[in-house]
């Protein structure tokens, strides 16, 4: 009513809305800076989310391409093993095919060539016979390796027959490595067996009896072969090296009576760890027979015969490598039986 009764003067009502005006104007200015400040926090999370896309998308794109490339990188690398291996192989393959091929160019002053065919003396003494075997027994790694038994390979046999241009010798070369499924112990076990029987071991048309131990790693003992009605003696020395993770054979031939078969015989032989279960057994040999004579008819037959028979000799050890490894497992095995027996009895 006052208001109505005492209305305000033009000047009071022009002054109030300039007033409100103003208020609304300052409040307006104040909504529209928090406003842009909001504007401008968001655009720089807009930005630094796109800069760090920017780089994701970068790091993504090296990673892949070092990825790609390790890859690449590591089956070149199987590829380039893998062709290694098949070249190794093919360059024993044409060195075992070149010493087939080509048996003069082998030297003849060497000292293993020597020593294969230079029999150990008829009255040897024990330091004669030990010096001599021990001489051969450090060419036999020079001897593996210059025959391809150096490399650990699956089982495999080689036999090289020759004519010596020097000497007119006949000479047959014989490398073995066979890989035997059965411990280290057991199988140096059965060697010493066969090796060094106990009775005379008759093998085809031949037999081999210890005829003396010198020692516990030295024996003398002789081949007897049975050809064409005559009976022909070689006699031999031989000497077992026990190593921590090898046992290593060789032997020598003792020269020869009269009566006694025209030949010598050097032989290397190695024995080595593998796996727990697995070992491998190889063996070079070299036999060298004189050439034929005409007044000696047997002779000839003789070589044959010892061919053949040489060429059986590694079915020979073979199978009688496994019936005493079976051997000796059976015996482990009843001894194994027994213990506990005897244990559940106590």
């Amino acid at each position: 009513m006052e208001a109505l009764l005492n209305p305000l003067t033009p000047s009071q009502s022009s002054v109030e809305r300039k007033g409100r005006h103003r208020l609304a104007k300052v409040r307006y200015e104040t909504e529209m800076d928090a406003l842009r400040r909001q504007q401008y926090a968001l655009t720089m999370e807009l930005e630094t989310l796109e800069y760090a896309r920017k780089l994701r998308s970068s790091k993504s794109v090296w990673e892949g391409f070092a990825r790609r490339q390790a890859l690449e990188r590591q089956a070149a690398v199987f590829e380039n093993a893998q062709l290694k291996k098949v070249l190794q192989h093919h360059a024993d393959v044409l060195a075992r095919l070149r010493a087939v091929v080509e048996p003069a160019t082998m030297p003849h002053m060497d000292d293993d060539l020597v020593l294969d065919h230079v029999a150990l003396p008829r009255n040897w003494s024990n330091v004669t016979l030990h010096e001599r075997l021990d001489a051969q027994r450090a060419l036999l790694p020079s001897t593996f390796r210059k025959h391809g038994l150096d490399c650990q390979h699956d089982s495999w046999k080689q036999i090289v027959s020759r004519v010596d241009t020097a000497t007119g010798d006949i000479v047959l070369e014989i490398s073995t490595c066979l890989t035997v499924h059965a411990g280290f112990a057991d199988v140096g076990d059965a060697m010493s067996c066969i090796y060094t029987p106990k009775q005379p071991l008759h093998v085809e048309n031949r037999s081999i009896e210890i005829l003396e131990i010198l020692d516990a790693s030295c024996h003398i003992g002789q081949h007897v072969h049975c050809v064409a009605g005559e009976t022909y003696r070689r006699r031999f020395a031989r000497k077992c090296t026990a190593l921590h993770d090898r046992i290593v054979f060789v032997e020598q031939t003792i020269e020869a009576d009269h009566c006694d078969v025209p030949y010598t015989e050097t032989k290397y032989e190695a024995l080595e760890f593998a796996t727990r279960d697995v070992c491998q057994w190889k063996m070079f040999r070299c036999v060298r027979l004189p050439p034929p004579v005409r007044d000696t008819p047997a002779l000839g037959e003789l070589q044959r015969e010892l061919m053949a028979s040489f060429a059986a000799s590694m079915d020979n050890v073979i199978d009688a490598l496994e019936s005493v490894v079976q051997s000796l497992a059976r015996t482990k095995t009843q001894d194994n039986h027994q213990l506990r027996w005897l244990l559940y009895e106590g």
